[in-house]
């Protein structure tokens, strides 16, 4: 992608939803009262799944790393079209001051066209650190603005997130299933479709992570296609020190052509190629911060 609004993708595997998509009071996060992740429905290759060739490996790897900074962008997104919370019909705002737990049903129009709908739920307690919160959301043509682009949503998405604000541990999960279109003034326009299963605990003070994801992306201009992603092994890192230390990943192409992504040093992954034989080879490494090295 090529918009300013990009972010780097090794903050964005760490910090999109370290503490929630959602971590603003205006921003939904997710949970009931447990930190049980959603329970997820594998992702599947795209129907416009490229081939991945010796041609096209560079182009893909680099799409492939950098779209978790769609977690990014809902972010912003979500927390710009959220109402900010209020309470129900049925309760009073001191009703929800002295509950443990908060819904509300959620029927907005966005601030540019289309409409959010769904429902958003936090759970706090006076005798446990614990806190959680969970949003089940579909966007209709939403559209708002979010810096130099206008951004329109279609599609769902569910969070479950829970925090102990005593060790400052949390969890995270999400589903995704948008179609993004931006639009960057004057005429720059991007569009395409994800599907994500994401999930991810670590500890706010610290920085530390661990997140594994399942995603496709499909109609995506820059490839003319799109392709799936899988974690192998949880990628760990450190969300202060902008770092990555361990993990992998495989990303999918047409006719079973695959790439393995694997940490082997900070910041630094080997690229292994399948043409479609079964067989990974080396082509080379790169860095995930200053890419490529070879």
């Amino acid at each position: 992608m090529s918009f300013s609004i990009k972010l780097n993708f090794l903050v964005l595997l760490s910090s999109i939803l370290a503490t929630g998509c959602g971590s603003s009071s205006s921003t939904p996060g997710t949970e009931t009262g447990t930190d049980t992740p959603l329970s997820f429905t594998p992702v599947s290759l795209p129907p416009d799944a490229v081939e991945i060739t010796t041609t096209n490996i560079d182009q893909v790897v680099t799409e492939a790393i950098s779209q978790p900074e769609s977690l990014y962008i809902i972010d912003l997104f979500v927390d710009t079209v959220m109402p900010q919370g209020t309470p129900t019909s049925t309760s009073s705002a001191s009703d929800v001051a002295a509950a443990a737990t908060f819904s509300t049903t959620i029927s907005e129009t966005c601030p540019n066209a289309g409409t959010l709908t769904g429902t958003y739920s936090k759970t706090t307690s006076d005798t446990s650190t614990q806190s959680s919160e969970s949003g089940d959301l579909l966007f209709t043509g939403c559209s708002a603005n979010i810096g130099d682009a206008i951004i329109i949503f279609d599609g769902s998405m569910q969070f479950k997130n829970s925090l102990d604000s005593d060790t400052s541990d949390y969890t995270d999960s999400a589903i995704i299933d948008l179609s993004i279109t931006f639009t960057v003034a004057p005429a720059a326009t991007e569009s395409y479709n994800i599907k994500m299963n994401f999930s991810e605990s670590g500890n706010e003070f610290s920085s530390d992570y661990s997140s594994s994801y399942n995603y496709s992306v499909s109609e995506l201009g820059s490839i003319t296609g799109g392709f799936l992603v899988e974690t192998t092994s949880p990628i760990i890192g450190n969300t202060l020190n902008n770092v990555v230390t361990d993990g992998s990943m495989i990303i999918n192409g047409a006719n079973n052509t695959r790439v393995q992504l694997t940490i082997i040093s900070t910041n630094i992954a080997r690229v292994e190629y399948d043409n479609g034989d079964g067989v990974f080879v080396e082509t080379s490494t790169i860095d995930l911060l200053n890419q490529p090295v070879n």
